[in-house]
This record gives structure tokens, C-alpha cells and sequence, in this order.
């Protein structure tokens, strides 16, 4: 968008196209002003806060199969602590967990904030885990989505977050209770 910016700029101030100046001599040299030009401060960084992020499974849909039955065998509901960093410019929001595993594991969606009111979504991006027993295939993709709100001072927030596995032998959703707090 800076680059864009820029380069309406330059067409902006650079000298006009033909006029009616007198023809100048081959052996008299002009002198054409230069436009100098000074790139744009940089933006300041978008304020980066730490979270702790406490996720609750609620629950598990679609086909039968290792992977459903294993989230049932671990127990629901079931609470887990993550770090989460949350970006907040303007309307624009980011959630960023679990950062220590960052670049591997960590899941990333980004949205926006209308009041206190947030909506984010995940990249889809492919996702296997191993074959099942009963040979059950668990390739696909994946995505997340939250939607929730902040405290009225920003601190806090709570929110609904769907985990979908589009996986060639069916779609797999998981959904979460959010509970955070700014550290």
C-alpha cells in the first residue's frame, strides 16, 4: 500500500508535459530541478500484548472414527493453558497461540474488532495425521475461526472458537470456550 502511495505521489509532482516554452538552442544546456524524494517514516510497530489463553474443548462432531473417539477418550470438556499474542491496530485484530511453539505449531487469526466485538479467522492450510486402524484417511485442511469480545477495560476476553478438519473421509469440528487475560 506504500508503494502505491508513493507512486501517486511521484506522478503527482513531477513536471507537466509539453508547454509553450521557446525552443531552447542544441549547445545552451537546462538545467531540469531534480525531485528529491524522502521515503516515509516507518510505521511504529502495531502494539503487541501477552496473553494467557485458557481453551476448553466442549466438544467433537462428525464421522466415528481414531480421531473423534480420541478426543473423547481425553475427555470432555477438557482445559488447556496456551501464550497467546494478541495485535490490536485500529479495527484490525490478530490472535497468535501458542507462541512457543511459533513458526511450527502456532495458529494464527486475524479479523477485526467492532467495539468490543471481535471475529477472526485462520489461513486453511493441509493437515494429515496418521492413517486410522480401520484405515479411515485423516488428510485434508484445516481452519479456525473465534468470535467473542473484550472486557471494557481490554484485558479480558472470552469467545467461541470452531476448529474444522476437512478431511477426505469427512469433516471434523471442534469447538472451544475462550478465556483470557492480558499478562
Amino acid at each position: 500500500m506504500r508503494r502505491i502511495a508513493a507512486s501517486l505521489l511521484m506522478l503527482a509532482v513531477l513536471p507537466g508535459g509539453c508547454g509553450s516554452q521557446s525552443p531552447v538552442s542544441p549547445t545552451t544546456s537546462t538545467v531540469t530541478p531534480q525531485v528529491v524524494r524522502t521515503p516515509p517514516p516507518p510505521l511504529p510497530p502495531a502494539p503487541v500484548a501477552n496473553w494467557n489463553l485458557t481453551t476448553t474443548e466442549t466438544a467433537v462432531t462428525g464421522p466415528d472414527n481414531c480421531f473423534t473417539q480420541q478426543q473423547i477418550r481425553n475427555g470432555i470438556p477438557r482445559s488447556i493453558e496456551w501464550f497467546m499474542a494478541v495485535t490490536r491496530t485500529g479495527n484490525m485484530v490478530s490472535f497468535d497461540y501458542d507462541v512457543r511453539n511459533y513458526p511450527t505449531d502456532d495458529l494464527l487469526e486475524t479479523g477485526t474488532v467492532d467495539g468490543s466485538e471481535f471475529t477472526a479467522r485462520s489461513v486453511s492450510w493441509p493437515m494429515a495425521f496418521p492413517t486410522c486402524p480401520d484405515g479411515t484417511v485423516l488428510a485434508g485442511t484445516f481452519d479456525g475461526s473465534v468470535t467473542g469480545r473484550f472486557s471494557d477495560d481490554g484485558r479480558h476476553l472470552t469467545a467461541k472458537e470452531v476448529w474444522a478438519y476437512h478431511f477426505s473421509s469427512g469433516e471434523i469440528t471442534m469447538l472451544l470456550d475462550w478465556s483470557a487475560d492480558q499478562r
